[in-house]
């Protein structure tokens, strides 16, 4: 039922009695009449058991076997078995497909350029890494930067907290100055007070130091409270 290419066409051909003188017809799949078979002679059949037959060898056209050439078309292909009278006694087709050879040559072609291709597709997979590769580099450097820039941003917040808090221990010991300025203006004025009840008659000159040491002191309760605004601006 199938054929390749530079193989000879031939048929199992049986007969209850030999088919003295007949022929098949072979046409290609264009309907060309490509070959018509020598006659079958009668000495050409071999008994086999109730059947005659006619053996491969004996099949041929102009005493050559019906070898199909290079350039012989491919695809389905007619016969016709005829009698001495040219009577049709069968017909069938056959497929004529290419040599395995060239079938080989064919697939290996095929093969090479799924490689070819599968090379491609490779080497365009190995760009998109290399792409993805860039862009991961490039994350990484902003990730970078951004942990550098947080760094600096962290350590100029620890800074001002500590300038902060320097500058509260400042205030607070001006105002701790300032309180002990004024409690000790307090216990001046107290102590004048004391001295106005124990001795009413104090000359002018007594009061006029008692005076001077007030001045002193609240001169020391305002410098203070200078500083601390200095220090709180």
């Amino acid at each position: 039922s199938e054929f390749a290419i530079t193989e000879s066409v031939s048929f199992i051909i049986e007969s209850s009695f030999a088919q003295e003188d007949s022929y098949i017809k072979i046409w290609d799949p264009d309907d060309d009449l490509v070959w018509r078979t020598d006659d079958f002679e009668a000495d050409f059949w071999l008994k086999v058991g109730v059947l005659e037959t006619l053996p491969y060898y004996r099949q041929t056209a102009g005493g050559n076997p019906m070898t199909l050439l290079e350039d012989a078309p491919l695809g389905t292909w007619s016969y016709t078995w005829y009698d001495s009278d040219d009577d049709e006694l069968d017909s069938g087709t056959f497929t004529v497909v290419a040599a395995p050879a060239k079938v080989l040559e064919e697939r290996m072609g095929l093969l090479e350029e799924l490689m070819s291709g599968m090379s491609d597709d490779v080497s365009g997979l190995a760009d998109d890494v290399s792409g993805i590769q860039s862009d991961i580099s490039a994350v990484k450097s902003d990730l970078a930067d951004a942990k550098a820039a947080s760094d600096a941003a962290k350590a100029a917040a620890d800074a001002a907290a500590a300038a902060i808090s320097d500058v509260a221990d400042k205030a607070d010991r001006a105002a701790e100055s300032a309180d002990a300025a004024s409690e000790s203006a307090g216990r001046a004025a107290e102590a004048v007070d004391e001295i106005q009840k124990n001795v009413g008659g104090l000359s002018t000159l007594v009061y006029g130091a008692i005076g001077a040491s007030l001045v002193a002191a609240f001169a020391a309760i305002i410098s203070l409270m200078q500083i601390s605004r200095r220090i709180a601006g």
